[in-house]
């Protein structure tokens, strides 16, 4: 599943170990594990700040393979899990963060809006991200009645 909603529990500890919380300074190694949490906290501050208590889907993880770009297969694939989304739950907004430019550009013609856009760390490190967010499908449909949701 692409979505979480906002108001889902968070993934308990044992939760997080069994998806291989325990390997990840392994892989990461300690400092990579710092930095992580550093931007999971940052972005969870983004997503209070920007969208408050309303409840909202969270899409998250959405990868498409290197060949793949300019194929059309992450927009068909996004836009499936938008119409998955708008039935089962037609007004809640839709959020996402992303820290590549061109994601900005692409999300962007799906309906998302940049929300927040700043840098997460300091100094060489720091990057930049941005939140975006859509409207609901309710609103969507409002708008623009022949997406038929």
């Amino acid at each position: 599943e692409a979505g979480v909603r906002s108001d889902s529990p968070k993934a308990s500890l044992l939760s997080q170990i069994r998806a291989g919380l325990l390997a990840a300074p392994l892989k990461l190694g300690f400092e990579g594990v710092r930095r992580l949490g550093e931007v999971t906290r940052s972005i969870d501050r983004h997503l209070d700040r920007a969208l408050g208590d309303a409840p909202y889907w969270y899409l998250n993880n959405m990868v498409v393979r290197d060949k793949l770009p300019g194929s059309g297969m992450g927009t068909r694939l996004l836009e499936e899990q938008l119409h998955v989304v708008g039935k089962a739950d037609p007004d809640r907004r839709l959020a996402l963060s992303t820290q590549r430019p061109e994601n900005v550009t692409f999300y962007g013609r799906l309906g998302f809006q940049i929300v927040v856009d700043e840098k997460i760390g300091r100094g060489p490190e720091a990057f930049r991200s941005w939140i975006m967010v859509r409207s609901s499908a309710a609103q969507q449909g409002a708008q623009h009645p022949a997406l038929g949701v």
